[in-house]
């Protein structure tokens, strides 16, 4: 749709999967689904190229266009899932992507969640991630939980920022693997300028993490990724409560 635009229509719906559906989809099981579907008004997918959109590595895009997440990786997720998906196109009517995922029922745990929860009291937080979307992630996860946050993508930015802010940052959550300078170097430095600085360390790495290492170096606790609302709350609580012993 990309010259002379169209519509893209994206539909969620509960279904019941009998008997008689998986004959046509013999991926999925009987029972209870929900049918993600992505229909678009646009060329159309030809017949030769169908056949391939699943495969690896496979793309119709110049390569200054990028490839985009790739369908081969969506089909190993839904697969993953136990789920199916299919595809319909049509040449100058558009394509619809169905995708069918098992559904289960799950107990209302949201109440007991939110009493659980550990909040903060407006302390300044300062969260390093060479991600940018941990970063954002992370900044609106400790903002609920109601805490100032600075964040940087850069372990050298992150370092002069401290230095500029010491006196007023009461906690720093760093990512182990970074370029530049590792989350432990950097809280080394930190700990030399700030002795006593709770710091968090996190990796999504056990071999990055060395428990002696990081005790001996002054870091209150490490986490590994991914980390969970309810698991950055209680760390940061039990951080903060260190700090004030």
């Amino acid at each position: 749709m990309e010259k002379n635009g169209g519509s893209l229509q994206i539909t969620l719906k509960d279904i019941d999967i009998t008997p008689q559906d998986v004959a046509a989809t013999p991926e999925l099981m009987p029972g209870r689904h929900l049918l993600l579907t992505i229909k678009d008004t646009g060329c159309g997918i030809p017949p030769d190229v169908i056949e391939r959109i699943f495969d690896p590595y496979f793309t119709t895009k110049d390569k200054d266009k990028g490839t985009g997440l790739g369908l081969s990786v969506v089909h190993g997720i839904v697969s993953k899932c136990n789920g199916a998906i299919t595809v319909n196109s049509q040449i100058g009517k558009g394509s619809v992507f169905n995708i069918y995922l098992p559904a289960f029922d799950t107990p209302n745990i949201v109440s007991t969640f939110q009493e659980q929860i550990c909040k903060g009291n407006n302390e300044h937080i300062l969260f390093i991630d060479d991600e940018v979307f941990q970063t954002e992630m992370a900044e609106q996860l400790l903002q609920r939980l109601g805490y100032r946050v600075m964040t940087s993508n850069d372990s050298i930015d992150a370092l002069n920022l401290f230095l500029n802010e010491k006196d007023t940052i009461d906690l720093v959550i760093t990512d182990m693997v970074m370029p530049k300078m590792t989350g432990k170097t950097l809280a080394e430095k930190m700990l030399k300028i700030k002795p006593g600085l709770p710091i968090i360390l996190c990796s999504g790495y056990s071999d990055d993490i060395d428990v002696n290492r990081i005790k001996k170096i002054g870091i209150t606790q490490y986490l590994m990724k991914p980390i969970d609302m309810k698991t950055l709350a209680k760390a940061v609580n039990a951080a903060l409560q260190k700090k004030e012993k």
